[in-house]
C-alpha cells in the first residue's frame, strides 16, 4: 500500500492532532486549508485539493487577509501533522521518512500556490487602483479645462493642483472661488 493509503487509514488521528495544534475544540472545519491538506496527504487527486488551495490564496488578498498568519497557520499544521506522524511510524522508520517527506512536499506545494495567488490578486487590485485613479486625473483634468474655459465668464477662479494620495497616486484638487472686484 502507498503512504498515502496508510495515513488515510490514520486520518482521524491525524485530524485529532491537527485540531489541537490550533486550538479547536471541535474537529477541522470541512473545506478549510487545514482540512485540505489532511486530504491531500491521505491521497486525495490533486486535482480536488489543488485548485482550492489558489482559490484561498486569492480569496485571503482579496478579503484583506494576511498572507503571514496564513503562512505561519500552515507551519503550525506542519509540525502538528510531522509530530503526528513520527508517532504512527515510531517503529516503520521508512515509512516515517516517505510520509514525512510527503508531507513536506506538500507544505511547500500549498505555502508557494498560496503565496503566487496572493501575490498575483495583490498585484491585480493594484492595478486596478492605478487605473482608477488614472480615469479620475483624466476626468478631473478635462473637468479643469472645461472649468477653465467657462470660469473667466461668470468671474469664478480656478486652480489645479497635484497632490500625492497615501497610495501614490496623483489626484488634481480644484478649488473655486468667486473674484470680487470692486467697481
Amino acid at each position: 500500500a502507498t503512504v498515502s493509503a496508510l495515513l488515510r487509514q490514520h486520518e482521524a488521528t491525524l485530524r485529532s492532532r491537527l485540531a489541537s495544534a490550533v486550538g479547536a475544540d471541535e474537529a477541522i472545519e470541512e473545506g478549510s486549508d487545514a482540512w485540505l491538506l489532511i486530504e491531500a496527504l491521505c491521497g486525495a487527486p490533486e486535482d480536488e485539493w489543488y485548485p482550492r488551495f489558489v482559490a484561498s490564496g486569492r480569496l485571503l488578498a482579496e478579503q484583506g487577509g494576511r498572507l503571514e498568519v496564513r503562512l505561519a497557520s500552515i507551519s503550525a499544521w506542519h509540525t502538528a501533522l510531522d509530530g503526528a506522524i513520527a508517532e504512527l511510524f515510531a517503529d516503520k522508520p521508512l515509512l516515517h521518512a516517505e510520509a514525512a517527506t510527503l508531507l513536506g512536499r506538500l507544505v511547500t506545494t500549498i505555502v508557494l500556490t498560496l503565496t503566487r495567488e496572493y501575490q498575483d490578486a495583490r498585484l491585480r487590485q493594484a492595478e486596478e487602483a492605478a487605473e482608477r485613479a488614472h480615469r479620475g486625473i483624466t476626468r478631473l483634468q478635462d473637468l479643469a479645462v472645461a472649468l477653465g474655459d467657462v470660469a473667466p465668464r461668470h468671474k469664478l477662479e480656478v486652480r489645479v493642483i497635484p497632490r500625492h494620495g497615501p497610495d501614490g497616486a496623483r489626484i488634481l484638487v480644484l478649488f473655486g472661488s468667486r473674484l470680487y472686484r470692486p467697481r
